[in-house]
């Protein structure tokens, strides 16, 4: 942080709970790309978002010199992604990504990281934004304050600000082609793998490989070792009561395709996968990530459910979108030394 900041509290509020908001640019570790970047739905229905995020690695804003900064090395666990408000206040966590602690100190690259994520508006949300925060991991623990009362420490540390998207605007026209399939896998491993913060990058990077799919259009919307309990399962394996083995993993996946998708299939069943392609891909990722004795060893691709949705005329959420990558901070690290690759 700046050695000075400035906070103040939302109007209008009537929660004892609610946190101050962070009102100057004061947080000075954030990712060297990403901000202002237009969040793209490709999910028509009202309500509704699936986007495709990117950003760059971790840098230190420098004091004074406004966008300008310096790489350094990563010294926390992973990048999270949230939905906020336009002041950065949380609507929840969508989704993670573990940072890489040996990447190179040359150069920005503003793909180095991705994410898609998929979802509903949080339903108080008048317009949204996507904010990538760093999260540094903590021995959890409780205290033992006055009068006996005691508080959980939480055993994570998020920045109480971070890079965020242009105001997103919910895509309510034209169409978009949305694909529903399940995977079993077999594996060694399975409990070690869904402990693992890289599972579910794992899986999404791994079915865009295996399916010829763009990565922005794949969506892992459930990751577990048994089915999916909240919501309708679309594979019919493993439905006569029997107790499901340890050693199986079930994904639930989204591929979404919208009229901007120039040139995309709008075709996908479950042969599109190359099975082999898949099993190796998980396993080749998951060994790479650490789990050296992780083995997919067989899949089973359930069929594939397709339903074509129509958007409104009425276009609701946040403000036009702005450019994909703010120019000021670009500019900023061109004078300062920062290069990006491409």
């Amino acid at each position: 942080m700046e050695d000075e900041f400035e906070v103040t509290c939302p109007k209008h509020n009537n929660d004892a709970a609610r946190v101050p908001l962070v009102t100057t640019r004061s947080v000075r570790c954030m990712a060297c790309a990403g901000q202002g970047q237009k969040a793209v739905d490709t999910d028509v229905r009202a309500g509704f978002f699936a986007v495709h995020l990117k950003w760059g690695r971790n840098m230190q804003r420098i004091m004074n010199l406004d966008g300008s900064g310096k790489l350094l090395a990563a010294q926390f666990d992973y990048w999270s992604v949230l939905m906020v408000d336009k002041y950065g206040a949380s609507f929840g966590e969508l989704g993670q990504v573990p940072v890489n602690k040996t990447e190179s100190h040359v150069c920005c690259d503003p793909n180095q990281y991705q994410l898609t994520v998929s979802g509903a508006w949080a339903p108080t949300a008048k317009s949204i934004k996507f904010m990538i925060v760093p999260v540094v991991k903590l021995p959890g623990h409780t205290v033992t304050v006055v009068n006996n009362v005691t508080v959980k420490i939480p055993n994570i540390y998020r920045l109480p600000m971070g890079i965020m998207t242009a105001d997103f605007v919910d895509a309510t026209s034209g169409t978009s082609t949305i694909h529903k399939g399940g995977l079993i896998l077999k594996v060694a491993g399975a409990k070690e793998f869904l402990a693992s913060p890289h599972a579910k990058k794992i899986m999404t990077e791994s079915i865009a490989e295996s399916t010829g799919v763009n990565q922005k259009n794949v969506f892992v919307t459930y990751l577990g070792g048994s089915p999916n309990t909240k919501g309708r399962r679309l594979t019919n394996v493993r439905k006569n009561g029997r107790r499901l083995a340890d050693d199986e993993l079930h994904v639930d996946y989204s591929i979404i395709f919208s009229d901007a998708d120039a040139g995309a299939s709008k075709d996908f069943t479950a042969a599109s996968f190359d099975q082999a392609s898949l099993m190796s891909a998980v396993t080749a990722k998951a060994q790479a990530s650490g789990l050296a004795n992780f083995k997919v060893t067989g899949v089973t691709v359930s069929a594939v459910v397709t339903d074509k949705v129509a958007g409104e005329t009425t276009v609701t959420g946040g403000a036009s979108p702005v450019a994909a990558l703010s120019n000021l901070i670009v500019a900023a690290m061109m004078l300062t030394g920062l290069r990006f690759c491409f």
